[in-house]
């Protein structure tokens, strides 16, 4: 088997302060703006011949979704109170490789399971990440996950089920208390 070409790569997120409340509002107003965003970003990104993949979270995968055969690598992240209409409120990852390391994925909900959702034959390592409190199952699909906090608990070497103890996470900060497991 070849191993995959691995490529350095950035994924950014942008929010549009009060997008739902003015699409319910203005629809016309929303799409300007949603037009404007695009136009703002999106040639930056093609102009380092990067990817645009997503552009709204009320699809699939709110907080990242990784399609494609990206082989895509998400290392020291916070993937946490996003929401998916669709499918998957943390991380949605299809046909492609991923490493996930020293990632929180935390707080996310969608109408189908809210952690990390793997699917069409995607081949994903997890290490020494956090999978808590996410709406529905928090790892769904075949995944290799090592050294990693899951809610419900998850086979594979040092995986702990244990609260994490979050600082506070009623004020967002997802960062990991001193008495963390």
């Amino acid at each position: 088997m070849t191993a995959p070409k691995r490529k350095l790569a950035a994924i950014v997120f942008t929010d549009i302060v009060g997008f739902t409340k003015l699409t319910s509002e203005n629809q016309t107003s929303a799409a300007a703006l949603l037009v404007q965003q695009r136009e703002l970003f999106k040639p930056m990104v093609e102009s380092r011949n990067g990817k645009w993949v997503k552009e709204i979270g009320d699809g699939d995968g709110g907080g990242i979704l990784l399609d494609d055969n990206i082989d895509a690598v998400i290392n020291r992240t916070f993937v946490v109170n996003n929401h998916a209409a669709g499918n998957i409120g943390g991380i949605d990852i299809m046909a492609t490789t991923t490493e996930i390391t020293n990632v929180t994925v935390s707080a996310n909900t969608s109408g189908n399971g809210g952690g990390i959702g793997i699917s069409d034959n995607a081949n994903v390592d997890i290490t020494n990440s956090i999978v808590w409190q996410n709406t529905g199952y928090e790892v769904s699909g075949s995944a290799t996950v090592t050294y990693s906090d899951i809610q419900g608990g998850f086979d594979g070497e040092g995986n702990i089920d244990t609260d994490p103890l979050f600082v506070d996470v009623n004020n967002g900060d997802f960062h990991l208390s001193k008495y963390s497991p």
